[in-house]
């Protein structure tokens, strides 16, 4: 296959909806250090958006799961909160940019092959991979990929042969 079958990027899109609290901007950091272990802990993404009806008077904090905002903790917040903290939702629309080389060559190869690439080894700017029999067809695919998600280390991406 040539780089130009390539998924396009629409592949990659993906929507969650997540509970979050919109609270005043000036508690925003104070709070979010409080719920520390509540909050959303993704990679590459933020936790901490503007509210879209009122940005200069309201953050929206996104927390982890629905089970987040049923802990004694974000509820003891709300409550002495005095109204001002206000449970939510927000939704939180990701791309290939989010996702680490595994996950984005999960995304590509899902169905394909059985066991997806993801280790390589590294010398200069060289990445060298080990591509099964089963892969091969893939081969510009992966290699996009980890340069994508590697670049400027990586500059060059090889299958090793014959070792």
């Amino acid at each position: 296959r040539t780089l130009q079958e390539c998924p396009d990027s629409n592949v990659f899109a993906r929507k969650a909806e997540y509970p979050a609290l919109r609270v005043p901007v000036r508690e925003t950091a104070k709070l979010r250090q409080r719920l520390s272990q509540q909050v959303l802990k993704i990679a590459r993404m933020k936790n901490v958006y503007e509210d879209p009806n009122d940005p200069k008077q309201y953050r929206i904090l996104v927390l982890r799961d629905a089970d987040a905002m049923n802990q004694e903790q974000v509820r003891k917040v709300m409550n002495e909160s005095g109204g001002s903290i206000i449970e939510t939702s927000y939704r939180i629309e990701t791309s290939y940019d989010y996702l680490t080389a595994e996950e984005a060559l999960k995304v590509v190869l899902e169905n394909k092959v059985e066991e997806i690439p993801s280790a390589f080894e590294i010398i200069g700017n060289i990445a060298h991979v080990n591509l099964h029999e089963e892969s091969l067809p893939y081969k510009y695919w992966i290699g996009k990929v980890i340069l994508d998600k590697n670049t400027p280390r990586i500059r060059t991406v090889v299958n090793k042969v014959g070792t």
